[in-house]
């Protein structure tokens, strides 16, 4: 399952746009959010509260939520980042630990978790948030405003698809002979930026070729003075030769 590059969260301090993430992912599923101090490893934890529905009453469950973005090393958490689980939580008078990671836990870091867990003659609840998780709640229509908000690379990639889903679908539902018209007026996003490729617009001098390319990327990025400065220095009978 491919899943979002959580390193677009990366900023200063590190771990604090994850940490807003996930309080946003809580008060979307209806929970009460609260924030707690700082915990004994530096990092901030939050209270989730809960009402647990059972078929003989209700409950309510205080979540201690454990935030690791760990996406610039791409490594998992381990046993030793989270210190004494039974510990922090009698702490914090919880009844439940979840953790919410950027990347994953460790295998003995998840049974650790498992055998805690009530479900298996644990005294607590446990859960785990990895970027799996995250990512099918994030892709979710409910959460499509927070994809937009703190991934928005990853919004720029899903809509070129979606334009270039929406023309394969316009190609087929036509005949061939005005497919291959309309094809033209319907160029997918990849093929628009590889016509104009230095290459494709000027082979005929390989430095305007290079500044070409170097236009290029500021095209789809941000122009700045090098921009300006490049398109001074830029032929533009290169570009009268697409005619």
């Amino acid at each position: 399952m491919a899943t979002l590059d959580f390193s677009e969260l990366n900023g200063s301090p590190p771990g604090e746009a994850f940490e807003a993430l996930v309080r946003l992912i809580g008060e979307r599923l209806g929970l009460n959010v609260q924030w707690s101090g700082r915990g004994a490893d530096g990092g901030r934890d939050l209270y989730f509260l809960e009402t647990q529905s059972g078929t003989l009453g209700i409950r309510a469950v205080k979540w201690l939520v454990n935030c690791k973005d760990k996406s610039e090393s791409n490594s998992a958490v381990l046993e030793k980042d989270l210190g004494s689980i039974l510990d922090k939580l009698q702490q914090h008078k919880c009844d439940g630990f979840l953790l919410a990671t950027s990347t994953t836990a460790s295998t003995a870091l998840k049974e650790k978790l498992d055998k805690l867990d009530i479900a298996n003659g644990g005294s607590i609840q446990t859960k785990v948030w990895d970027r799996f998780e995250l990512t099918k709640l994030l892709l979710s229509e409910q959460f499509s405003d927070l994809l937009v908000q703190f991934f928005p690379k990853q919004n720029a990639r899903n809509a070129v698809q979606q334009i270039d889903a929406a023309r394969e679908r316009i190609e087929t539902s036509l005949p061939r002979f005005v497919a291959g018209r309309v094809r033209s007026c319907l160029i997918s996003h990849t093929d628009r930026f590889d016509c104009l490729s230095g290459a494709r617009v000027w082979p005929h001098d390989v430095d305007q070729q290079n500044k070409i390319d170097t236009l290029r990327m500021f095209a789809v990025r941000s122009p700045g003075r090098r921009a300006l400065d490049l398109l001074e220095e830029t032929r533009f009978r290169c570009f009268h030769s697409l005619h």
